[in-house]
């Protein structure tokens, strides 16, 4: 038996359509007949399932996810005399939360990639959120709960009182700031990181990105060190080859004119 929306759910007409099109469930309804037969084994064992997400395919051939709540009804015997099945369908809710999972993916690999991370903090309650990028950096596991004096204290002693005042003049007025300072990591390890961050006074957030510019800067120290030695190299070069031509000349006897 089925209802008019279960029916319309799955692509039928009506009921009559459902029930005389279907002739297995596990089958035909089923993505995975395999899970139906553990979701039966379930009901048999406890008696009711609520919530169980599964998905269910259409007449069409389309997949939608659907929220069963089910209930064994048992009979005169004690034994099951029927099942009652409530579904809904959940794949627009499914669907969102697959794309903002792909979103949460992507911004977590490019963060690493690119050692970039967010945060954010709520002024009323003063909450640090960080974005798994920024517990990398400062070396802690994610099950840290960050705070804004937490945070502060991972700045290097001369790093401190800047990012303590750019942070209080961000809250009082509002002030954006971009600065390069020094962090000791929760292992002992010195970095340096761009901090940037933007007050949103109006719905009492302050948030921003934060960098690790460890490697970066000593990439470029590394390619100013190489530059000064090709540049030091050119010049040696030059002179070698200025030398060689002078003495080529002074070498050369003068011929009578």
């Amino acid at each position: 038996m089925a209802n008019p929306a279960m029916a319309k759910m799955l692509g039928y007409d009506s009921p009559e359509d459902a029930i005389r099109t279907i002739s297995d469930i596990g089958q035909m309804v089923w993505l995975d007949p395999e899970e139906r037969i553990r979701f039966v084994q379930r009901l048999k064992e406890q008696g009711t399932i609520r919530g169980c997400e599964c998905p269910f395919r259409r007449k069409d051939g389309k997949t939608i996810w659907v929220s069963l709540n089910s209930r064994s009804v048992p009979g005169p015997d004690g034994e099951i005399a029927y099942v009652e099945v409530f579904a809904a369908d959940i794949t627009d809710r499914r669907r969102a939360e697959e794309a903002l999972e792909k979103s949460r993916r992507l911004l977590a690999e490019t963060e690493s990639v690119g050692k970039m991370g967010g945060w954010e903090i709520d002024l009323d309650t003063m909450e640090l959120t960080w974005t798994t990028e920024v517990y990398v950096i400062h070396e802690v596991d994610t099950t840290y709960k960050p705070t804004v004096e937490k945070g502060i204290q991972f700045y290097a002693p001369a790093s401190k009182t800047v990012i303590q005042r750019l942070v209080q003049r961000a809250i009082e007025q509002g002030e954006p700031f971009d600065a390069e300072l020094e962090i000791i990591t929760a292992k002992g390890n010195l970095r340096t990181v761009h901090a940037i961050g933007r007050a949103d006074l109006e719905h009492r957030r302050i948030y921003g990105f934060f960098q690790d510019m460890t490697s970066i800067n000593k990439n470029e120290r590394e390619m100013s060190r190489l530059r000064s030695e090709l540049a030091h190299l050119t010049r040696v070069l030059t002179m070698n080859e200025i030398s060689s031509s002078l003495a080529h000349e002074i070498n050369q006897p003068l011929e009578p004119s």
